[in-house]
């Protein structure tokens, strides 16, 4: 079940106050409108109804996609992130034999991270053969555009159907480029043997530095 809470919200432009609603988490299966508009980010937008103007109230949450098996929480703090972990490894080690092995668990630290964690699990993805294949990606960002490297937020993937942009948010904006599927394919062939089934792996944390931890693993093994 979805679980919200009403919220005042304060407009940063004509200073009126209005109710926004505020989802602790969201199954998929029970309000799948919810995980609809969590998908295209306006969950997260609030009408002000003085002016008329849109904020982004950006907030924490657990989304829960029952059908695929997959439980991702957003959290916006390390302490939060600790927390989540702490409550997802407990899950995994559930002595309930119906529940080893049936779900994947993860903790994102943004909305972008949860939005791109989110269209790869729906489209029957690896997400940890993803962070692999935008190592790849960059590498080229970073010999294109070497000044910028150092203002790197985040990268992610977006797109559907198999078409994909990997995009590189930095202190000036984004940059974003075509993403080849062949890239994930060979990535999912070359560390295929370091990479245990999905749901049964105890990855929990897949970002950029659990990707650049498997490589040099790797690179120790040659």
């Amino acid at each position: 079940m979805s679980v919200s809470k009403v919220k005042t919200i304060t407009c940063p432009k004509c200073g009126g106050t209005g109710d926004f609603t505020v989802y602790n988490s969201i199954n998929t299966k029970e309000d799948p409108e919810l995980a609809d508009k969590l998908k295209d980010m306006t969950l997260f937008e609030y009408k002000c109804p003085h002016c008329g103007a849109l904020v982004f109230v950006e907030y924490g949450l657990l989304y829960h996609n029952v059908e695929k098996g997959v439980m991702i929480y957003y959290v916006r703090n390390d302490a939060d992130a600790e927390k989540a972990v702490e409550l997802f490894r407990g899950k995994e080690n559930t002595a309930a034999e119906e529940l080893k092995g049936r779900y994947i668990y993860r903790v994102v630290r943004s909305y972008r991270q949860l939005k791109e964690k989110i269209m790869i699990f729906d489209e029957n993805m690896d997400d940890r053969v993803m962070e692999l294949a935008k190592l790849l990606y960059l590498t080229k960002f970073q010999v294109e555009y070497p000044a910028l490297v150092p203002e790197i937020k985040e990268s992610y993937v977006y797109g559907s159907e198999g078409e994909y942009q990997v995009a590189f948010r930095t202190k000036e904006g984004e940059v974003s480029t075509d993403f080849n599927m062949q890239d994930y394919e060979d990535m999912d062939g070359r560390f295929e043997y370091l990479l245990k089934p999905i749901r049964r792996s105890g990855d929990i944390i897949v970002d950029q530095n659990w990707a650049m931890d498997l490589v040099h693993y790797k690179e120790g093994e040659e």
